[in-house]
């Protein structure tokens, strides 16, 4: 096509500049090719479209000698259908680079041995050698090894990302320096380059309301066109008895002003523009129609453990109190009650501490709760082995129970240990609640006649402050924390990054409810969560976000678009870019308006040739277009502003 339009567009010229018919001729013969084609595959639907439209007014202007007008016609439709294919294709092509960062094949490391085989054979828990300067064949966390990866292609960030051990690392990322093994933890289909491809390729099909305006112009529209110049022929030479020839010039002029090629083009092109921006940085969007929605929001509402956290868990303290029933008796009496034992785990434990962490991650590797991984995690960085657990049940919403070494072990709540009639003393219970006020996790742990308090603390995202500061940039004051955890642990984490509005130990119907009172109070709301419980909130929202890193493959499926790297603060920049694509497609479709309502106008009274109707129509659907590819440059809503690395959140 560029080809033919680059052919097209230099025999214009020379038309244009000397006044030989042959140059028309060829710019005509160029110019019509895609037309043709396209008109061709119309007719054979039975459908009138825009270059059916176009293909007249050029076959009538040549008609009646008009070669340079009608040169001049197609020259313009062929430039501005380049230009269009040129957005249309921006979107392909990254799809198609998405598909080409898909590996092929990894080094699968059995029996110490690197075997080469294809990605779609390795499973979660395989373990995957990755050599310098290769992509990454699967989602993982690194065992061993250390090195800078590339994320470019996934998050937009230039700057390579030092990765370690206990790191993740997502498929379709270049490994730069050290080699390092990973432990796959997804397979090849669920993969984030597999679930990148499929939100893009999904998101062409999510129309917004103005290509819905651009789609029925394209089709139902352009029939009213053709009926129209008929009937002003029929008109002017039976009733107003003009000569034949002057008829149908007046007739052709009015067809070519009242075409809607830059109404058709308006839309689309601001659209796929900003999709393909937004995809160039981390975030995923089904559709215009996000878009459209992320530009109307006045709320914002989001997660705590996972989306303003790192969901993460880290052991800070612990306390033990020696719970037999003598000990409690004398409390009860006034006598001396049990002292706990404190520990800090920033400094060296001594064996009863870590009994009670070996007996946690015992029973927590049953276990897929956030919380259970920090008990892992401490066995792991001590270097202590896990005894084996069996019996290992599970009381939903509060704790576990099962055996270790045939003594029983429970874990959970303190309202488990209440609920299975374990009797804690009221200063221990206290005391606990004085760890949760200071906005920890408390765990509790009963073994024999001891129970263990542990407290355990959330790390915050970095980009959670400037995730509240954009939203105050783009003008959403109301933002609210919807959490299943404790009000105090909420409070604490929310208070880190000045949201006052908090709703804590709320179900999953109960933040749905939340979703609903916000848009009440405060207008269209946007969602942001990682987990199954915020699948229902997210699909209730006005624009669902998920978080892509950390996210359940259930809150992926019921959002509207996805954070590739979890970058709280490209949310702000979505919802700016969804303000200045309805701008902008807002712009497009006035300016189409207006240049048909003109041009028809003038046509009608008879004041406009075919030459200046030409370059009013195509005139205007160039504009369009590159109006609208002003948001693939992120160059429309002061977005290149809103990019800035993260700050440091200390």
């Amino acid at each position: 096509m560029a080809f033919a339009t680059l052919i097209c567009l230099l025999a214009w010229a020379v038309a244009a500049f000397t006044g030989r018919t042959d140059a028309s001729a060829v710019s005509i013969a160029f110019g019509s090719i895609q037309a043709l084609r396209t008109a061709a595959q119309s007719v054979i639907r039975r459908e009138i479209d825009i270059n059916l439209l176009m293909i007249l007014a050029g076959a009538g202007a040549v008609a009646i000698g008009r070669y340079f007008e009608a040169a001049t016609l197609l020259m313009l439709f062929s430039l501005s259908a380049t230009l269009e294919a040129y957005t249309l294709g921006r979107t392909e092509k990254g799809i198609e680079r998405l598909v080409r960062l898909r590996p092929t094949s990894a080094l699968l490391v059995r029996d110490g041995m690197a075997v080469k085989v294809p990605v779609e054979e390795l499973r979660p828990g395989d373990l995957v050698r990755v050599d310098p300067y290769n992509l990454v064949p699967a989602d993982g966390i690194i065992e061993t090894g250390g090195t800078s990866v590339d994320e470019s292609t996934m998050t937009g960030e230039a700057t390579p990302v030092p990765r370690g051990a206990g790191d993740e690392v997502m498929s379709g990322t270049q490994n730069l320096e050290g080699g390092i093994t990973i432990r796959v933890t997804a397979a090849a289909q669920d993969a984030t380059i597999d679930r990148i491809i499929r939100l893009v390729r999904e998101a062409r099909e999510n129309k917004t309301s103005g290509e819905r305006v651009s789609s029925w112009f394209g089709k139902t529209y352009t029939i009213g066109v053709v009926v129209a110049a008929l009937v002003s022929l029929m008109v002017r030479y039976f009733w107003i008895d003009r000569s034949f020839d002057t008829a149908f010039y007046e007739s052709l002029v009015l067809l070519v002003a009242l075409s809607p090629c830059a109404m058709v083009i308006s839309t689309p092109a601001a659209v796929l523009s900003a999709l393909a921006f937004s995809t160039r940085k981390g975030i995923l969007v089904r559709g215009g129609a996000v878009l459209e929605a992320a530009g109307k929001v006045r709320a914002v509402a989001m997660d705590k453990t996972g989306t303003l956290t790192q969901g993460r868990f880290r052991l800070i303290k612990a306390a033990v109190i020696d719970c037999a029933v003598g000990a409690i008796a004398r409390g009860a009496q006034g006598g001396e009650s049990p002292s706990p034992r404190n520990y800090n785990f920033d400094e060296p434990l001594d064996g009863e501490a870590e009994c009670c962490v070996r007996l946690a991650a015992a029973i927590e590797s049953h276990s897929s709760h956030p919380l259970a991984n920090a008990f892992l995690e401490e066995v792991k960085r001590r270097g202590w082995e896990i005894p084996s657990a069996t019996d290992v049940t599970v009381v939903g919403g509060m704790g576990m129970r099962g055996k270790v070494d045939g003594e029983d072990v429970r874990i959970g709540r303190t309202t488990f240990f209440k609920f299975e009639g374990c009797d804690i003393p009221a200063e221990f219970d206290a005391m606990c609640d004085s760890m949760r006020r200071e906005g920890y996790s408390v765990v509790l742990l009963r073994w024999r006649d001891s129970v263990c308090a542990f407290a355990l603390e959330d790390t915050l995202r970095e980009s959670a402050r400037d995730l509240v500061r954009g939203l105050e940039e783009v003008g959403v004051r109301c933002v609210a924390v919807l959490t299943g955890d404790s009000r105090p642990a909420a409070l604490s984490i929310a208070g880190q990054v000045g949201i006052e509005r908090v709703h804590a130990a709320l179900l999953p119907g109960e933040k749905l409810e939340k979703i609903r009172e916000l848009r009440a109070e405060c207008g269209p709301v946007l969602m942001i969560g990682d987990g199954v419980n915020d699948a229902p909130a997210l699909a209730a929202a006005d624009v669902g976000i998920a978080m892509g890193g950390l996210g359940s493959d259930v809150a992926i499926g019921s959002a509207d678009a996805v954070l590739v790297q979890d970058r709280l603060d490209r949310v702000p920049l979505l919802i700016r870019l969804g303000k200045a694509t309805v701008r902008v497609v807002s712009q497009n479709l006035v300016i189409s308006a207006l240049s048909i309502v003109v041009l028809a106008a003038l046509s009608t009274a008879g004041a406009l040739q075919l030459g200046v109707a030409v370059l009013g129509h195509e005139g205007t659907t160039l504009v369009v277009i590159l109006n609208g590819l002003r948001l693939m440059a992120g160059a429309a809503g002061g977005m290149r502003a809103t990019t800035r690395p993260l700050r440091s959140s200390g």
